[in-house]
C-alpha cells in the first residue's frame, strides 16, 4: 500500500521545465518577408546570437514556421549555428474548436500548451510581432512587423532573462 501511495503521488507531480525558454517567431522578428531560412536578415540573426550568448535560453519556436519541415529544419540548423539550444515547438494538443479563440490569439495557446505539457520554466520570454497574448502578456517582448529584431529589443529580451520572477537582479553588480 506505501508503494502504491509513492506512485501515486509521483504521477500528481507535475513535471518541472529547467532553465530559461525563449519563444520564437519568425516573420517579423529576424526577417520581415523571410520564405526560408536563407531568406533571415544577418543583422536581426545576429542579435538572436547576442540574446543566445548572454543568456543561454533554450529556444522553442512558436511561429508558424513550425508546421513547415523544410522551414523548421532550416531554423534548427540555424539556431544551431548560432549556438542556441532547440527546444522543440509549441504545436500541439491546442484544440482550436474547443479554445475560446474570440478572446484569445492562437499563438498565445499554443505557448500555454506548452507550459502546461512541459511546466512552467523560471523564467520565459515571447520574441513575437503578434501583440495578443492575453495572460502571457508580460512575458512578451513585440516586435514591429516591419522592423523586426532591433538593437534596443535585444537588450529587453536580456533585461527581462536578468531578472528573476520576483525583480531581484540575478547578476551582482561584481559580474555587470
Amino acid at each position: 500500500m506505501e508503494e502504491s501511495e509513492k506512485s501515486r503521488s509521483r504521477k500528481s507531480t507535475s513535471k518541472r521545465f529547467v532553465g530559461d525558454v525563449l519563444f520564437l517567431d519568425v516573420d517579423g522578428v529576424l526577417s520581415c518577408f523571410a520564405m526560408s531560412s536563407e531568406d533571415l536578415e544577418p543583422d536581426k540573426v545576429r542579435r538572436l546570437k547576442r540574446i543566445v550568448d548572454a543568456c543561454d535560453p533554450v529556444i522553442v519556436v512558436s511561429s508558424s514556421w513550425q508546421f513547415d519541415p523544410k522551414q523548421l529544419k532550416g531554423l534548427v540548423d540555424m539556431i544551431d549555428r548560432i549556438g542556441g539550444q532547440f527546444g522543440g515547438t509549441t504545436c500541439g494538443d491546442v484544440d482550436i474548436e474547443a479554445s475560446d479563440a474570440d478572446s484569445l490569439e492562437i499563438r498565445c495557446l499554443e505557448i500555454q500548451g506548452w507550459l502546461d505539457r512541459n511546466g512552467v520554466p523560471k523564467r520565459f520570454v515571447i520574441l513575437d510581432d503578434d501583440g495578443d497574448m492575453g495572460p502571457l502578456q508580460p512575458h512578451l517582448v513585440q516586435t514591429d512587423s516591419f522592423k523586426g529584431l532591433t538593437d534596443e529589443l535585444s537588450d529587453r529580451v536580456i533585461t527581462q532573462f536578468s531578472f528573476s520572477r520576483d525583480g531581484s537582479s540575478l547578476k551582482s553588480e561584481a559580474q555587470e
